[in-house]
């Protein structure tokens, strides 16, 4: 989606990286406002699954429209969208 420049918000469970941690295209993509980071835990939190998976299922409910990046077909992503009753592929 970026490369494409599309806008996009990106959950991250376990807190949103410095900006020397994230990749290069992430980064100019939330200085131009195309890209927004969400987390609702400080940085360098360890990564857990329980929050991962209510960030992950709070966005799909409320957001109005979802682009799916690449997911692993049998994940647990996949398995939410399929609950959910959006299709990522």
């Amino acid at each position: 989606a970026l490369a494409k420049g599309r806008s996009v918000i990106q959950v991250v469970p376990q807190g949103i990286p410095r900006e020397s941690d994230m990749p290069s295209m992430l980064l100019n993509a939330c200085r131009e406002g195309r890209a927004l980071l969400i987390s609702p835990q400080p940085s360098g939190s360890r990564l857990n699954k329980k929050v991962a998976t209510w960030c992950n299922e709070y966005v799909l409910r409320h957001a109005d429209e979802v682009w799916v990046g690449d997911i692993s077909p049998n994940g647990m992503l996949s398995s939410m969208l399929s609950r959910l009753g959006l299709s990522a592929f």
